[in-house]
């Protein structure tokens, strides 16, 4: 049902307008992402209510959450609403854009702060972003998220990073490692 579009509200409940949710697979729900609006809230509790509710369970804040009386009417009479996780450039596997591709990821990331509140939860979302050529070099680091019997071998957002700078060869990896002994060898030749 991931991914589905879903009717929050029945046909009974329904006044003037229809809203259609396409939900993020729950595996990537988080709190703030489930209390985001009414509607995205209501065809949570419908999907996954065991979910729902270990989320509100675990959520030390007091936050309140949003009304989910279908009698409220919701602010902006959408035909459709689309909740996805926010857009980036898709990596492609060459080396000339694995340092913008970087860049461009942990800015998404630290600009989304709530919504990745676990290193898992950033990993995911980087992998949802590399593209076919990127895929094909890291897929054998995320068996675990096509097989849950395989254990994670990726597990934090720094590692992730590190992986796919290995595997893609960044060619600035090199060069920063080429100054950092030409540094140490100056100064261990200044001392003696």
């Amino acid at each position: 049902m991931h991914g589905e579009d879903i009717d929050p509200y029945s046909s009974k409940d329904q006044s003037s307008s229809t809203f259609n949710i396409v939900m993020l697979p729950t595996n990537l729900w988080n709190l703030p992402y489930i209390t985001h609006s009414p509607e995205i809230l209501s065809a949570a509790i419908k999907i996954d209510p065991e979910l729902v509710s270990h989320l509100l369970a675990s959520s030390n804040s007091t936050q309140k959450l949003p009304d989910i009386d279908s009698n409220t009417p919701s602010p902006s009479p959408l035909p459709a609403l689309r909740v996805t996780a926010p857009q980036i450039t898709p990596y492609d596997g060459k080396s000339e854009n694995l340092r913008s591709f970087c860049s461009q990821l942990v800015n998404q990331i630290e600009g989304c702060g709530e919504q990745f509140a676990t290193e898992m939860s950033k990993v995911r979302f980087a992998y949802q972003c590399l593209g076919p050529g990127a895929l094909l070099k890291m897929r054998s680091s995320f068996r675990c998220l096509e097989d849950p019997s395989v254990p994670a071998e990726i597990t934090t957002l720094q590692g992730f990073l590190e992986a796919l700078k290995q595997r893609c060869q960044d060619p600035g990896l090199e060069e920063k490692a080429t100054r950092a002994v030409k540094i140490l060898y100056q100064k261990k030749n200044s001392i003696s």
